[in-house]
């Protein structure tokens, strides 16, 4: 069907008129309607459809396609479009609106092994899944889609069930001529997997030197059942084309710099940035999952955790990236590191006892004291300015909640029960940030006094989750991480007064970036 519109305006912008509908049955039929409204605009919409020969013809499929110079917008999924045939001798309509990201469901690509199945967890409450024992093929493959040369991100987003060994499960693949060309590949093993069931995005960077059209694959190796939900792929843009001369200005106002992670290069990272985004540095570079930084006091150095050993350690390393060394040693995993306002000592989240509890060393990784022993996890702390007390994340009641203690670890209370969790002490020590799920269907920024008291809600949005607030040097911003999925998914980067107000987003990338911490 096609919609013929006149060439009415109103008020000096695009005011068309219904014209007329046909059924079209074929290529000739397409054109002929083309060609007999040559004075009109001629607008012609696709859905997800087009790319089914069982629903749309393939010669009027390639046709359509095929025609780029008259495609005015993608949607999100790479695949609907609105294309626009105009009267010759008419000025350009304004370009092609691309999307900054592209979406392919699993269940409509090609596959050769596994099925469509219902899964509620998946994005679209269906996706491919093959079962261990099943031959090694591609389970998900396509779609041969025209892309520009630039830099992208892929994220395949997949769930493993029953698990076999700690061999690979799967690659991850982006390939131009017809599989010819590979671009880029990812090996993804069991043990890269959340320990619960549940899906996990692996990111596939790659860059595209000229136009191709390309297809993303996922191979199943036979061994362990696998579930595949979608391929997100998303355009590495400028951050600037995006933001208002308003946003920008703010955030140009803004001083300090802000470490965080991010997954864009295919596995976490530790990075920094001025508050606007620019000035980026890449602080680690390795295979290794590197996570959680936070400044020291003096700005002079980062303190994270890495797995780089086989577990996790806490390694700390000077603020551009250089001298990067091991901290802890211990077999067990030890996490979560932040500093003392003296930066004479560094608190962290120790397994070496069973559960999880806070123990704190000098910032040389010496004299280790643990200052919790309680069941259930206690972690993810973060000192007052004035050394004297430590807020916390407690997981001694039913769900999380935020406790506080003495530096030494007497005299724990709680502060808020369960539902609340990530606390951050403000610099002047007038305020804790948190996270709570009080009054949304999700997760907000809250603030309150260091007693519990005078709690509100910073941050309004029922959407999505925002989690993870690290305040600015004068305690009047917060900069938090947002996104619409709570465990995986595009974290961006964003930040809002104290008081509340409009947030302004400072990242703009297809990866996970979260995790921050701000510098003076």
């Amino acid at each position: 069907a096609w919609d013929a519109f006149s060439e009415d305006r109103v008020d000096g912008t695009l005011g068309d008129s219904y014209v007329d509908s046909i059924l079209i049955r074929d290529l000739a039929g397409l054109k002929k309607v083309l060609a007999e409204n040559s004075t009109r605009r001629v607008w012609v919409i696709t859905s997800p459809s087009i790319k089914s020969s069982g629903h749309i013809r393939s010669d009027i499929a390639d046709f359509i396609h095929a025609s780029v110079d008259n495609l005015v917008h993608r949607a999100d999924d790479g695949v609907s479009g609105v294309y626009l045939w105009q009267p010759a001798g008419s000025p350009p309509f304004g370009g092609l609106s691309e999307p900054r990201e592209r979406r392919y469901e699993a269940e409509g690509l090609h596959h050769r092994v596994g099925e469509v199945r219902h899964d509620r967890d998946a994005s679209r409450r269906s996706a491919v899944f093959a079962r261990a024992g099943e031959k090694a093929d591609f389970m998900a493959h396509g779609p041969y889609e025209e892309y520009p040369a630039g830099d992208y991100v892929a994220r395949f987003r997949l769930k493993l069930g029953r698990r076999r060994g700690k061999g690979p499960v799967a690659v991850l693949d982006v390939a131009a001529d017809s599989g010819n060309s590979i671009l880029a590949r990812r090996e993804v093993r069991v043990e890269e997997f959340p320990r619960k069931t549940r899906y996990a995005d692996f990111t596939v960077p790659f860059v595209v030197k000229e136009p191709a059209a390309l297809e993303f694959r996922t191979y199943f190796n036979g061994d362990s059942d696998l579930w595949a939900d979608r391929v997100v792929v998303g355009f590495l843009t400028d951050p600037s084309s995006y933001r208002s001369r308003e946003d920008s200005e703010f955030l140009a106002a803004l001083t300090g710099r802000i470490a965080f992670q991010s997954d864009r290069d295919g596995d976490h990272e530790i990075y920094s940035m001025a508050p606007d985004g620019t000035g980026l540095m890449k602080l680690t570079d390795n295979d290794a999952e590197d996570r959680y930084p936070h400044w020291s006091p003096d700005g002079s150095h980062v303190v994270f955790h890495s797995d780089r050993t086989g577990n996790l350690d806490v390694f700390v390393m000077a603020a551009d990236g250089s001298g990067q060394v091991r901290l802890t040693s211990h077999p067990a995993d030890d996490r979560d590191a932040d500093w003392s306002p003296d930066g004479k000592r560094i608190i962290f989240t120790s397994e070496r006892g069973g559960d999880g509890e806070l123990y704190t060393m000098k910032s040389d990784g010496t004299d280790v004291v643990q200052l919790t022993d309680t069941w259930g996890t206690n972690g993810l702390s973060s000192w007052s300015p004035d050394g004297r007390t430590i807020a916390f994340n407690s997981g001694r009641l039913t769900g999380w909640g935020i406790g506080v203690m003495n530096a030494d670890g007497s005299a724990v209370r709680q502060l808020v029960g369960g539902g609340a969790c990530r606390p951050d002490w403000s610099p002047d020590g007038e305020k804790i940030a948190f996270v709570s799920n009080r009054g949304t269907r999700k997760m907000d920024i809250w603030v309150m006094s260091p007693d519990g008291k005078d709690r509100r809600r910073v941050t309004t949005d029922d959407d999505n989750y925002d989690y993870y607030p690290c305040w600015s040097g004068d305690s009047r911003m917060i900069c938090f991480a947002k996104c619409a999925e709570h465990y995986e998914g595009n974290w961006e980067l964003y930040v809002i007064p104290a008081e509340g107000g409009r947030e302004v987003r400072i990242t703009y990338h297809p990866a996970a970036d979260r995790f921050a911490d701000w510098r003076p």
